[in-house]
């Protein structure tokens, strides 16, 4: 009997040992990979992107224009934001699946390492807790406030609004909850260290590596080059590209994160996935580096911009007026400079005042780029492209003569209609252009009539983008069918036409070439996309009206005669003045042209807003020291 139970008690064991063994075997044979697959999960700590250094935009020269500056972010967890008191309520109402507010929890989970790492009771912890908390918020505001961050409030506000938003549309955590985000940008080194040394006494704040863009030049060619900013949800949407079925690591670091920087304008935004570079990335493994990307910094934009013009155009610019130049390079159509005015520096763009400044001055309205997105009637300057579109399509000849009495007509009240600056009896074609006789112009509109002058507009370039690819750059506007006084309009420059100044600039550099279009360039590297074609315009009317503009600048009784006319240099050159208030008798003042005569090698456009003054008075002298500025930095020579 005893015999029967120890053989039954081991055979127990036997079965016992047996199935541990079977079990184990499974273990390490079987769902050995998925178990050390799940150890090594938990071990990994999720990846810490690193980010990328931008691109550097140069001008022509090589010249730094913008670069990305190393610095430092004070930064805050999400969790410490989430638990102010005015975002409880939003929290408690955002609970997922049953679970405590995420600040809830958070907050317990710091009072209890207090209270372990500086053994004492939950009481005391909790007031240890309460005294980091204000710290953390006084040395917040008061580097807030050092770096010209007015409301701190509204920053942080941003930062949980978003966060908030997206966990909301993905029905729990997301990953931008445990992790701190940066509230103060840009953070000098001694300051880095001065904030260090506070760490100790805050809560949930760290200060982190980062880098800044910084501009050379401060507010000189600031509507070329543009700024970035945090990008925004729309953004994140349009760059950020689904998940491949293949290598998601690759796809990761293309993403754009919540907190990273975009170019919003200008160059900035045109030429952003060249200038942001590659993110780099660290994943530890307990405690250790693991596995590691090196980030890539972005592609070097170079411009066609000479730095050095673009400050003189600047020191030229009347003071107080509005408007804008525009030089290019007539060999290779080239923007040499492209001064709007007035101008905003963007190295103080991201301060708060400032940019309230420069946000709510609806008089200058100093962010608008008036080179590209301002569309103005360009007037008189006009009479250039009616005078060649005449003479191609037969209207005109090369002797063609009209009788101006100083205006077209009376009307039954005995008022004069359509009228001329001057009356200037009988007059040819060349005269017209060079005393600028609307009366001549009115009649070869209507000989025209507006669908012909529409096509040749557009053959020049005008009511279409130029393709620099700045997004604020805007088309302008010609009419394409109306009445023969619509016609006679159009004809002169003024109702139905708007134009851009970098437009108008481009039609000089056409007409300098001989009817040479191309679109113009603002990037040398990388090479741009440029439209080119010959305008069907003969040697011999191009010739009459260079001869013309030259009078008008050179010789007496030319428009420009007592404005742009320079005893070294053979401007050509036609005046324009656009009437845009009959009660303010306030025009867009013009001037646009080339030199020198016999070898062009520059273009330019001169606009200035509301004034009272006609075209050759207030552009012409900006114009000639702008050609003056050519020429001492080398883009006329003489020819031996």
């Amino acid at each position: 009997m005893y015999k029967r139970r120890i053989i039954a008690f081991m055979i127990i064991i036997a079965i016992c040992l047996l199935t541990l063994v079977c079990r184990l075997g499974w273990l390490q044979l079987i769902e050995a990979d998925e178990y050390l697959a799940d150890g090594d999960k938990d071990l990994r700590s999720p990846p810490v992107w690193l980010p990328a250094m931008r691109g550097q935009i140069k001008d022509r020269h090589g010249r730094i224009l913008a670069y990305d500056e190393p610095c430092f972010d004070l930064s805050l967890q999400y969790q410490f934001l989430a638990a102010d008191p005015k975002w409880i309520s939003r929290d408690e109402r955002l609970k997922i699946k049953g679970r405590y507010p995420l600040d809830a929890r958070w907050i317990a989970a710091q009072q209890q390492k207090i209270g372990r790492s500086e053994n004492v009771s939950p009481e005391r912890a909790e007031f240890i807790f309460r005294q980091r908390w204000d710290n953390t918020w006084a040395l917040v505001s008061r580097v807030a406030g050092d770096n010209g961050i007015a409301d701190v409030n509204a920053t942080t506000a941003r930062v949980v609004r978003r966060i908030q938003r997206w966990a909301s549309a993905r029905g729990g955590d997301v990953k931008d909850m445990f992790r701190p985000h940066p509230i103060v940008k840009g953070l000098t080194d001694d300051q880095a260290v001065e904030i260090k040394a506070e760490l100790e006494d805050t809560i949930g704040m760290s200060v982190q590596p980062s880098h800044r863009r910084r501009y050379s030049y401060g507010e000189h060619a600031s509507h070329i080059i543009g700024f970035t900013q945090q990008i925004d949800r729309g953004d994140l949407e349009r760059f950020n590209s689904p998940a491949p079925a293949g290598n998601r690591l690759e796809w990761k670091l293309s993403l754009y994160g919540n907190d990273d920087t975009i170019g919003k304008s200008g160059i900035e935004r045109a030429h952003e996935q060249a200038l942001r570079g590659r993110k780099g990335y660290l994943v530890r493994r307990a405690g250790k580096i693991s596995e590691s990307g090196v980030s890539q910094p972005g592609q070097n934009v170079q411009l066609t911009l000479d730095i050095e013009l673009q400050k003189t155009l600047r020191d030229i610019w009347p003071p107080g007026q509005r408007g804008s130049i525009v030089v290019m390079s007539i060999p290779d159509g080239e923007i040499l400079a492209m001064l709007s005015m007035p101008q905003y520096d963007l190295n103080r763009y991201h301060e708060t005042e400032y940019f309230r400044a420069i946000t709510t001055d609806e008089a200058n309205t100093p962010l608008f780029h008036r080179a590209i997105a301002g569309t103005y009637p360009p007037g008189s300057v006009m009479k250039v492209l009616t005078t060649l579109a005449g003479l191609t399509e037969g209207t005109l000849g090369e002797n063609s003569t009209d009788y101006c009495e100083g205006q077209l007509f009376y009307d039954n009240q005995g008022k004069r209609k359509f009228k001329c600056s001057h009356r200037h009896g009988e007059i040819v074609l060349a005269d017209a252009i060079k005393k600028s006789c609307n009366v001549f112009f009115y009649h070869a509109g209507e000989k025209l009539g507006v669908p012909k002058l529409s096509s040749w507009y557009e053959l020049f370039g005008f009511g279409k983008s130029t393709g620099l690819g700045l997004s604020e750059e805007k088309p302008g506007f010609i009419v394409q069918r109306g009445t023969k006084g619509i016609a006679r309009m159009m004809a002169m420059g003024k109702s139905k036409v708007d134009v851009t100044p970098l437009q108008v600039a481009n039609f000089m550099v056409t007409v300098a070439r001989g009817g040479h279009f191309a679109s113009p360039a603002i990037t040398i590297s990388p090479p741009p996309q440029r439209d080119e074609y010959d305008l069907p315009l003969s040697d011999s009317h191009v010739t009459l009206v260079k001869d013309a503009m030259f009078r008008a600048v050179n010789e007496p009784g030319g428009t420009a005669y007592k404005y742009a006319r320079d005893e070294e240099i053979d401007i050509c050159g036609k005046t324009g003045t656009a009437e845009i208030d009959k009660i303010t008798k306030l025009n867009m003042a013009w001037f646009a042209g080339f030199a020198p005569y016999e070898n062009p090698q520059v273009a330019f456009a001169v606009v200035v807003e509301k004034v009272s003054t006609s075209g050759g008075r207030t552009c012409g002298p900006i114009a000639r020291a702008a050609v003056r500025a050519c020429k001492e930095m080398g883009y006329i020579r003489s020819e031996n």
